[in-house]
């Protein structure tokens, strides 16, 4: 069997009103898909402790999820397309991921969105039909 996978993609945010913008005005993210040995390094599966009484017997438990986006970012990221910020320095281009962290604290939220893109991607399943 053949499965045909492109393993470089984009996407366009909605942060800020990306997508209302004009199609060439857009930020635009090229990405690449990982393969799995990468997915495990960037994506940790969730921590789960249980509690146990003197007998042994479950008493309870607690799963520990947590989200770091900096790995998913500096590994998917390829480049941004038209992310710009100015200042009384002039303006600046927000092209890769060392970019992207060192901009204003303003684009924290497209930081976060694209984070939580690239989980999405790295968490979808193959439609198994058969």
């Amino acid at each position: 069997m053949i499965v045909e996978i492109q393993t470089r993609r984009t996407f366009i945010p909605k942060w800020n009103g990306n997508k209302n913008l004009p199609t060439a005005e857009q930020i635009v993210a090229h990405y690449k898909v990982l393969p799995m040995k990468e997915k495990g390094r960037v994506l940790p599966k969730p921590t789960v402790n249980f509690e146990y009484d003197a007998k042994g017997n479950v008493k309870g438990g607690k799963t520990e999820v947590g989200f770091d986006r900096k790995p998913l970012i500096d590994t998917m990221l390829i480049r941004l397309d038209n992310a710009i910020w100015m200042d009384e320095d002039g303006k600046h281009d927000i092209v890769n991921a060392k970019d992207l962290e060192a901009a204003p604290t303003e684009y924290e939220g497209l930081a976060e969105e694209l984070g939580d893109f690239f989980r999405e991607e790295l968490e979808k399943k193959i439609d198994e039909k058969n």
